[in-house]
């Protein structure tokens, strides 16, 4: 009977000492995972966010391009504009192609027709400077392209702010669960 009772004890016991080796086996490879994919996400939305940056440098390097024709009438800066506009385009392309925040779509959407608009009125600014002088030409783009301007680098900011709070909010996501695991870990110990 000892022995029957004996060997029951330590068959219980070694089934328990393996479900807690698998549970932190599963514990640990489900933590690997979850960290690798996390950085997946992070490296995306840092892509967003160096994509808006670059957009941001593109659009303000073309708006002294209208400033410096405007002022001169040197080919030269229409011709930074458009080189600039091909800078913004690939970007762009990156960030449209990059979204991973819910809302980002419609911001990026947003974007696309506030760019469009900044250049057809920096285009108009152009033909306004040729033919009605350089008064006239900074009345116009202070007027008209000032707002819109402001409207694209807003934009341009809200993406950036998006996957910068995205980023947070998974870090601390990330430490909460970890710290979470590590307890769960410890308790089965």
């Amino acid at each position: 009977m000892r022995k029957s009772l004996w060997k029951k004890v330590t068959l219980v016991y070694i089934c328990l000492c393996v479900i807690i080796i698998l549970i932190i086996t599963t514990t640990l490879i489900n933590l690997y995972y979850a960290n690798n994919s996390v950085d997946n996400l992070l490296a995306a939305n840092y892509k967003s966010i160096t994509a808006a940056s670059y957009m941001m440098n593109v659009v303000e390097e073309q708006n002294n391009s209208i400033l410096n024709y405007i002022d001169t009438a040197k080919q030269s800066n229409i011709e930074q504009f458009l080189i600039n506009s091909n800078d913004y385009y690939k970007w762009y392309d990156i960030e449209n192609s990059n979204i991973t925040e819910p809302g980002e779509k419609v911001l990026v959407d947003k974007l696309n027709t506030a760019y469009s608009n900044y250049f057809n009125v920096s285009t108009a600014s152009i033909k306004f400077r040729n033919s009605n002088g350089v008064k006239s030409a900074l009345k116009y783009y202070t007027a008209d392209v000032i707002p819109i301007y402001n409207d694209v680098k807003l934009d341009l900011k809200s993406i950036a702010k998006l996957n910068e709070n995205a980023i947070f909010q998974r870090k601390t996501n990330l430490t909460q669960a970890s710290k979470k695991s590590a307890i769960y870990i410890l308790l089965l110990c």
